[in-house]
């Protein structure tokens, strides 16, 4: 991962949508709000392009954010990881 110019701010902006899944993670915690909110404005982000799936996975302190580039563009978040919930 590295940080490097954000996907999600190309000309025009692409809509960024949200799994329910996602949803319920934003819903449940503001500071994931802020993460989302984040992702769609920062003009560098730290990011990589998943070889298996061809997923991004944003990283933004402990968590990950987890997404797929539609044919139109559009980013559609598929899940909002944790990772400082997982056992060490």
């Amino acid at each position: 991962m590295g940080m490097a110019a954000n996907p999600i701010l190309s000309t025009p902006p692409a809509k960024l949508r949200l799994s329910e899944h996602a949803r319920f993670m934003v819903e449940e915690h503001a500071a994931r709000q802020n993460l989302i909110q984040k992702l769609a404005t920062s003009p560098t982000v730290d990011y990589q392009i998943d070889e298996t799936s061809g997923n991004y996975v944003f990283r933004s302190g402990d968590f990950r954010i987890v997404a797929r580039r539609d044919a139109d563009g559009s980013f559609f978040v598929l899940s909002i990881i944790d990772r400082s919930q997982f056992p060490t």
